[in-house]
């Protein structure tokens, strides 16, 4: 027997596969760039008002944007 698959061919755009797309598709993000503030704020409100399991919100969020401790926590990671 034999069994040929292939990865990394592209799958069509249907309302069936989105999920199957984005994955295939997904890119690590390697450098960031500052978003602003009514961005940020929108993001987090979206965030917050998200749906999740049996209403919990069991997570919590930290926005940082200050340069000084962004360097220094990417010092104490390396």
């Amino acid at each position: 027997m034999f069994v040929s698959c292939q990865c990394k061919q592209e799958p069509t755009q249907t309302k069936e596969n989105q999920v199957v797309n984005t994955i295939m598709t997904r890119r690590s993000i390697r450098k960031y760039q500052a978003v602003a503030r009514d961005t940020m704020d929108l993001i987090l409100q979206c965030g917050i008002n998200a749906p999740n399991g049996q209403n919990k919100q069991s997570w919590e969020v930290r926005v940082v944007d200050s340069p000084v401790l962004l360097d220094a926590m990417r010092d104490a990671m390396v």
